[in-house]
C-alpha cells in the first residue's frame, strides 16, 4: 500500500545530495495581489506568474511489498469546481521505502480571491478510480495597493 505522508507548496526546494535531505524555502499559505488587476475578458482569466513548487512525500507499507501507483494534482478554485488537472505521475516504490515528488507550477490562473486548492489523487490499484488522499489550500487575496501589508524587520536583525 502506498501512503501519502505529507503534501506542502513552496517558492523552492533544495535538496542535498549527499544527504537526501531537503529544504523546503518560502512556504506559502498566502498570496496577496493589487488591485485593481487588468481588465479580462469574459470567459478568461488572468494568468498569476507565481513560481510554485508543490511537494509530497509517499512512503510504502508494508515495508516488504514494492508497489507502484499513479497519482495526480488538480486545481479546485474557490467556487470549488474542479479547473483542471495540474500533473499525472508515477509513484514507484519497488525499489526504494519513500518517494518525494516535485511538482512545479510557473503559472496559475486567477479566478477570484479566496481558497485554491492543490488536490492530491491516488489510482486505487489497477481500477479506473482515484482517492483524494490530501488538499493543499492557497489561499489568494486581491487587495488595494496600500492595504499591502510588507513583512517588518525585528530591531535585532542586523540589516
Amino acid at each position: 500500500m502506498i501512503e501519502h505522508v505529507w503534501s506542502v507548496l513552496c517558492q523552492r526546494a533544495i535538496l542535498d545530495r549527499n544527504t537526501s535531505s531537503v529544504s523546503l524555502i518560502d512556504i506559502i499559505e498566502e498570496f496577496q495581489i493589487q488591485d485593481p488587476v487588468p481588465p479580462i475578458e469574459e470567459g478568461k482569466t488572468l494568468t498569476l506568474s507565481i513560481p510554485i513548487t508543490l511537494i509530497s512525500l509517499w512512503n510504502r507499507n508494508p515495508e516488504d511489498l514494492p508497489i507502484i501507483a499513479q497519482a495526480r494534482v488538480l486545481l479546485s478554485v474557490p467556487t470549488r469546481e474542479v479547473v483542471k488537472e495540474i500533473s499525472t505521475y508515477s509513484v514507484d516504490l519497488s525499489e526504494k521505502l519513500r518517494l518525494r515528488a516535485f511538482i512545479n507550477i510557473p503559472v496559475l490562473q486567477f479566478w477570484g480571491s479566496g481558497i485554491y486548492r492543490f488536490v492530491i489523487q491516488l489510482q486505487d490499484g489497477e481500477k479506473e478510480n482515484w482517492k483524494e488522499v490530501a488538499s493543499v489550500p492557497l489561499k489568494i487575496v486581491m487587495q488595494p495597493a496600500q492595504e499591502i501589508a510588507l513583512p517588518e524587520t525585528s530591531k535585532n536583525t542586523p540589516l
